[in-house]
């Protein structure tokens, strides 16, 4: 949980979220961003991982992120 400012509201929000270990580097996040929720299914490894992502449960998108 945290609190930040949103330059496309103009506005301060509340965002949370809390993430679900389901084993060998899966998880799942119900997140809510302040104003609309979002699903992530997880999958990290010590030197990358990748997001699927249903943002506002309209749209997916996908993140990749890779450590060296």
């Amino acid at each position: 949980m945290g609190l930040n400012y949103s330059e496309w509201d103009r506005a301060v929000n509340l965002p949370l979220g809390a993430t679900v270990e389901l084993g060998r580097g899966v998880s799942i996040r119900p997140m809510f961003d302040g104003d609309r929720g979002h699903l992530m299914l997880n999958y990290f490894t010590e030197q990358y991982g990748v997001s699927l992502m249903y943002v506002w449960f309209e749209r997916l998108g996908l993140s990749c992120a890779v450590g060296f």
